[in-house]
């Protein structure tokens, strides 16, 4: 009889061993880790910081990240990124944080189910007459409640608190310190660093086979840009417009970013033009910093002449009586209406 129960047990002791080691190796999905090991860490904050100190050197970032996130999740961490903490109001945040940190951020400290939205409220609500959204508590019943909350709350919090300097770039909106800092140095910033006649903008071109390879000096920190957007023409056709979207987070796959004696320098390459037709090319730099009711600040770069072909071509003629040829075009195209001024571009 015995004998016959073996394979039963034996079948059940293999589930059993499936159950443990996939519940510790969650995702079937294949990541480049380089070399990279989260098991080698006690907790996902320091499974990140190993990524920042360059154990992810041979392996993709994202998927670095992604498997600290995969990891801690399973060790029974709520585990949002900073990109998760981030929202026009708290509760907004919250459902973010929610919503991208994982299964365990909808569970208390023994495991219930909560719904993080309605808890929040709750808090929130609780010590309302506190100001509670705007300044820290560090002490009393709120500061005793709060350390109760959920972690996405809490981390939510602190971010409209600017904790450790987490909201310079004001993704919690509703943050006092975003309005303050707005106020005060919207003006400053706009007239000292973006406009500033040091602030110079400036690029190149090299046309080959139905391509162009642009190429400028960036003087800004590429913290303070959030990218840029290309705008290409025909010289014969001014009238029609593409406008392309150049990002630095996550960098656009035509983009290079290089260092030329310690100075910044971008590549970026124009694909899919026509030979021996004559384009005209501009680029608009997209300031990173957020300034409460303040459009986007906006700075144009000077408009380029080039003709791809397969043996490089650069028409200078432009240089010959340029200055009347290109005010002439500019003006008719919608492009010189940009020089100076500001927009709120959103690209969805």
């Amino acid at each position: 009889m015995i004998y016959y129960l073996l394979p039963i047990v034996i079948i059940l002791v293999i589930c059993v061993l499936a159950v443990f080691y996939f519940d510790g190796n969650e995702t079937f999905e294949t990541l480049d880790l380089g070399s990279f090991d989260a098991a080698k860490h006690t907790n996902y904050i320091n499974c990140l910081t190993g990524i920042i100190n360059g154990e992810c050197s041979d392996g993709t970032k994202s998927d670095c990240i992604k498997s600290c996130k995969n990891k801690f999740q399973n060790k029974g961490e709520c585990a949002p990124l900073s990109i998760d903490i981030r929202g026009n109001s708290v509760l907004q945040c919250v459902e973010s944080c929610g919503q991208n940190g994982g299964t365990k951020c909808h569970e208390d400290s023994y495991g219930n189910p909560i719904d993080l939205t309605e808890e929040a409220e709750k808090y929130l609500t609780k010590y309302k007459s506190e100001n509670i959204t705007k300044r820290q508590t560090k002490s009393g019943n709120s500061y005793n409640d709060f350390k109760k909350q959920s972690k996405c709350l809490q981390e939510c919090l602190k971010c409209g608190w600017n904790i450790n300097r987490v909201n310079e770039n004001c993704k919690c909106k509703w943050s006092s310190y975003c309005e303050t800092e707005g106020l005060n140095n919207y003006d400053s910033y706009k007239k000292n660093t973006w406009d500033d006649k040091s602030h110079l903008f400036v690029i190149d071109a090299i046309p080959e086979d139905q391509k162009v390879t642009l190429s400028w000096e960036e003087q800004l920190r590429k913290e303070d840009i959030e990218g840029y957007i290309c705008y290409v023409f025909r010289k014969n056709n001014i009238g029609e417009v593409k406008a392309t979207k150049i990002n630095l987070y996550p960098m656009d796959e035509n983009l290079k970013e290089q260092l030329d004696g310690g100075k910044l320098r971008y590549v970026y390459t124009i694909t899919n033009l026509s030979n021996n037709e004559l384009y005209g090319i501009q680029l608009n730099k997209l300031s990173k910093k957020v300034f409460p009711d303040k459009s986007k600040l906006v700075k144009p770069s000077n408009t380029i002449y080039v003709k791809p072909s397969e043996i490089n071509i650069i028409d200078f003629s432009r240089n010959l009586n340029s200055q009347k040829e290109q005010c002439s075009h500019l003006a008719e195209n919608l492009l010189d209406n940009f020089t100076g001024r500001e927009f709120d571009i959103n690209f969805g």
